[in-house]
């Protein structure tokens, strides 16, 4: 587990601007660059709330958290305030479709998808995926900031701090439901499992051809 340092809120403005020259840079520094700023930013804004938005660490603000890291993410001028204000809490918490619609109106158009952990791998970050409730108490709103072959990194909005989870436990907690902007591609899964079973035909095919031909 990896401890975010805590960012001044006077520096939001410019992790924003960061992030959005960081979607310039290449490949592997692309991807690193953007995770760093993305949580540089989050801080910048949730550390804030410590001292205007009472109540900013309890259970039930996970999910504004989490949508005020999205939304920043995508490229949104919001402050943590301007989703609080939108996003309805009950006692167990803030429900998808009310974050979808607060993301609607504060200008990014998004949707809730279910899927399964080889397509969550395939979207665009950053999203927010929705942990199993335990018990009586609530599910817990996590940020994907990425994935790769190490797995998931979830960025807690609550703690501020950020884990990395492996595809297993992922699927132990995981509801299946994830937020993306509307305009996201979103593969199906039988298409994936299809071209994985077209590769291993095709690369079983090619595998006797070859030894057929040594034998003739």
């Amino acid at each position: 587990m990896v401890v975010v340092s805590d960012f001044g809120a006077g520096r939001d403005c410019v992790f924003m601007n960061l992030w959005a020259e960081a979607m310039k840079v290449n490949a592997m520094w692309s991807q690193c660059l953007r995770f760093g700023l993305l949580i540089g930013l989050a801080c910048g804004g949730i550390v804030q709330a410590r001292g205007e938005t009472p109540g900013w660490r309890e259970s039930v603000s996970c999910g504004p958290n989490a949508l005020y890291v999205y939304l920043r993410g995508q490229g949104a001028d919001v402050s943590l305030a301007d989703v609080r204000d939108l996003v309805s809490v009950s006692r167990k918490g803030a429900s998808f479709a009310s974050m979808a619609d607060a993301a609607a109106t504060l200008g990014v158009e998004s949707r809730i998808v279910q899927t399964s952990p080889e397509v969550l791998k395939t979207l665009p970050c950053p999203c927010v995926i929705l942990y199993h409730a335990k018990g009586t108490q609530p599910g817990h709103y996590f940020v994907l900031a990425e994935s790769d072959r190490q797995g998931f990194r979830l960025f807690d909005p609550l703690t501020t701090l950020t884990t990395t989870v492996s595809t297993a436990e992922l699927s132990r907690e995981w509801t299946g439901y994830v937020l993306i902007p509307s305009e996201a591609p979103v593969a199906s899964g039988q298409w994936l499992l299809a071209g994985f079973f077209g590769c291993t035909l095709w690369l079983g095919m090619g595998l006797w051809r070859r030894s057929s031909l040594r034998t003739s």
